[in-house]
């Protein structure tokens, strides 16, 4: 196997124990015998753990990006439909959905290696979004705080979905971003009537 293959399988397996263990309690050791390698074989490819952290961030953040790039592309002038797509793409892949929220939820400490990383993705994704939202409610009269607000609480309703989600697979986590969906349609929609 040439060494972009067996990076590419170590970042594969490195996903997945984090997202079952988290980053703290995945070892290298494991890492490594489930990509069948040694430790010291694992270490010429990542010297660290906190640098396969980062590749398998930056790994999620290519794949991510491409996700959205198709979904904009399919619902360019519709941002419940784009999230919509996003929501159902991550019900799709609960591994990288776990995998989001464990390390997310991790990253809250500021002592956590992806800390700063995650800081900056949810800072992207916020601007982003709100961009797309202002675009699309230009006739709705909303105020700059609320299209923030609006982005804020879209990230929130789609991260605490998927909590639930991982906690209980039977809600149903398209279904119920839906209906959010519907509302953040209304919302970017509807004529200022103020």
């Amino acid at each position: 196997m040439g060494g972009a293959l067996r990076k590419t399988r170590i970042i594969s397996v490195a996903t997945a124990l984090f997202a079952s263990n988290g980053y703290r309690d995945a070892p290298l050791a494991a890492v490594a015998e489930k990509a069948d390698l040694t430790l010291p074989g694992l270490l010429h490819h990542f010297p660290s753990k906190q640098e396969l952290l980062l590749a398998v961030l930056q790994d999620r953040e290519q794949r991510d990006k491409a996700l959205v790039a198709e979904a904009i592309r399919t619902h360019p002038d519709d941002v419940a439909a784009l999230l919509e797509a996003l929501v159902a793409n991550n019900a799709a892949a609960p591994e990288g959905t776990s995998f989001h929220t464990v390390i997310s939820a991790e990253a809250t400490s500021p002592s956590h290696p992806a800390h700063d990383f995650i800081v900056a993705r949810y800072a992207r994704v916020r601007s982003a979004l709100r961009r797309s939202i202002a675009k699309q409610s230009s006739a709705a009269g909303l105020s700059d705080e609320e299209i923030k607000a609006l982005a804020v609480i879209s990230m929130a309703v789609m991260d605490g979905l998927q909590v639930q989600w991982l906690l209980n697979p039977e809600i149903d986590m398209v279904a119920n971003f839906k209906v959010f969906g519907a509302l953040l349609r209304r919302a970017v929609t509807a004529q200022d009537t103020r």
